[in-house]
């Protein structure tokens, strides 16, 4: 299975450190990055901004590790999502850059294949803009969300929770799951990024 991540994924999935179950979960064999996550520094300035500086090291060492072992997307992908017909409206959409590329790349593939992302606007927009594709295809579009809820289903509630505790910060769906006392149950761990799913939403 091609997994096609986009940064905000990548990088919220490196500070949580669930990568690999990721993609044991989703059952992604051949992962491929954006071109903007090989920076380093543009991580870390992204991190910074996100996240408690006490967790910040530990997830650009993470995020630097897995930009090492995932390749970036091959030029056969993006010249086949070039092609795509309905580009043009996603990059006609504020603030949607990169994501359109992913989007372009996913539509045109008929090889089994993922569109993994972490950005509530580009789905919205992907949403409104090509509404009986992303109907069609919403199985294999998955969210942050999805991502932990799987990883969740897998290896267990109190396996995510140690995972995501100290840097619930790098997404908002994570912050209101764990909740203001920090100490969630797991029903209301999931039922929270179930609500805040905005594929399934």
């Amino acid at each position: 299975m091609i997994g096609l991540f986009d940064r905000d994924v990548f990088l919220k999935l490196a500070c949580c450190d669930l990568w690999n179950e990721a993609l044991v979960c989703l059952g992604v064999t051949h992962p491929y990055r954006l071109a903007s996550t090989t920076s380093a520094t543009s991580t870390r300035k992204v991190l910074q901004r996100r996240l408690p500086a006490s967790a910040v090291d530990d997830a650009c060492v993470r995020a630097a590790a897995i930009v090492a072992a995932v390749p970036v997307l091959p030029l056969e992908f993006i010249l086949m999502g070039e092609a795509w017909p309905h580009r043009s409206r996603l990059l006609a959409e504020p603030a949607i850059g990169e994501d359109a590329l992913l989007a372009s790349i996913f539509f045109m593939m008929q090889r089994e294949r993922v569109l993994v992302t972490g950005d509530k606007r580009f789905l919205i927009a992907l949403r409104q803009n090509v509404p009986r594709e992303f109907a069609a295809q919403a199985d294999r579009i998955v969210s942050f969300e999805a991502c932990v809820l799987a990883v969740t289903k897998r290896y267990g509630f109190a396996y995510v929770l140690t995972r995501v505790h100290r840097v619930a910060a790098c997404d908002g769906s994570l912050v209101l799951a764990i909740g203001p006392a920090e100490r969630p149950t797991e029903d209301e761990f999931i039922a929270a990024l179930q609500s805040y799913d905005p594929v399934s939403g």
